[in-house]
């Protein structure tokens, strides 16, 4: 099912032969889905790569692979360098549209730097009958390459950053549903694509919460428990901010004296890193923009704020009691509450 995304689409259905495009948002926002969307009528060759966490060389003999299944390549040929393969297909009498997904991988064993200025060469040089696509799911990483600093910035003839469904399309999800329970799965499972298709639109919400956020082995499950952070450094440090801001909007002196770091500087790196990659938000008086004591801060993911609230620090109980029970505990008597806060 693809719902909503109208203008995203727009933009990339449009020609780039000879340009590039870039798209990037955190995982499971639907990033691929409209990718492949937009090219389900495309008249060019189609190529989708997904990097590997690898070398180089490991991305170009996979990126090779992928080329052969999709006939742009007879047979397996051997290359050295991204630029000698981008050589050859720039070479091709046809146009081709090549889908770098997950462009970040690319960098993981790699001097970034470096990679980026590969793929400089390559846009400004090898793209004569080529629309080349870059994706990627680490926002940090994805940010900076429109810094000016970078060696691919001014790069883009369109950068596109695909954020979650707004509650208008995520409703769509469930459309029977009243008003009430729009806002309140909404204010939950909040507008991720893949998350609300693991919804049953005729079950209520009790029932779509324990099977899937309350279930250990539902992907809804594990995507609020890992999958979120799987990318960032500060991983254990965000979980335990995230456990401390739960629901609600917390000045810093309140999430320095839960986590007992004063003094040492490390809180203000961790909650500016978090903010700067649109995980956590900051919000200040307007006549004290710069003062980090009067400042609240906020998990911006709903599902994450619902996992951090009930199920982070509670993960005991919930296999003890099982779903039904823990529901029934912890999280119904307080519920309107938690719906409550997102929208007030």
């Amino acid at each position: 099912m693809f719902i909503g995304r109208e203008k995203e689409l727009a933009l990339l259905q449009q020609d780039y032969i000879g340009k590039a495009v870039m798209v990037y948002g955190k995982r499971r926002v639907g990033k691929t889905t409209l990718i492949q969307k937009a090219l389900e009528n495309c008249q060019y060759q189609k190529v989708y790569f997904e990097c590997l966490k690898g070398t180089i060389q490991d991305n170009i003999n996979g990126f090779v692979q992928e080329l052969v299944r999709a006939k742009v390549l007879p047979v397996s040929l051997s290359f050295n360098t991204l630029q000698d393969v981008f050589i050859y297909l720039n070479a091709l009498p046809q146009k081709i549209v090549v889908v770098i997904d997950e462009y970040p991988y690319l960098k993981s064993m790699t001097d970034s730097a470096a990679v980026d200025s590969i793929f400089q060469s390559i846009i400004d040089n090898r793209l004569s009958n080529i629309e080349l696509i870059l994706s990627g799911s680490h926002i940090g990483m994805m940010k900076d390459i429109l810094q000016e600093k970078n060696a691919l910035y001014g790069r883009f003839a369109v950068t596109i950053k695909l954020n979650e469904l707004n509650y208008l399309d995520a409703a769509k999800f469930y459309p029977d549903k009243t008003s009430y329970d729009k806002v309140a799965h909404y204010a939950i499972f909040g507008g991720s694509p893949f998350v609300n298709q693991a919804l049953h639109p005729a079950a209520t919400l009790r029932e779509n919460i324990i099977s899937t956020i309350l279930n250990p082995m539902s992907a809804v499950y594990l995507y609020a428990s890992q999958l979120l952070l799987s990318d960032y450094s500060v991983k254990i440090n965000a979980e335990r901010i995230f456990s401390v801001i739960g629901n609600g909007k917390k000045r810093y002196t309140e999430i320095e004296d839960k986590l007992d770091v004063k003094k040492t500087g490390n809180l203000s790196k961790q909650i500016k890193s978090l903010t700067e990659l649109e995980i956590v938000s900051r919000n200040s008086p307007i006549n004290k923009i710069g003062d980090n004591k009067k400042a609240t801060f906020e998990i911006n993911d709903n599902l994450l704020r619902f996992y951090f609230t009930f199920i982070y620090k509670n993960a005991s109980a919930l296999q003890v009691l099982g779903a039904e029970a823990f529901y029934d505990e912890y999280i119904g008597p307080v519920l309107t509450d938690f719906i409550s806060r997102r929208f007030e």
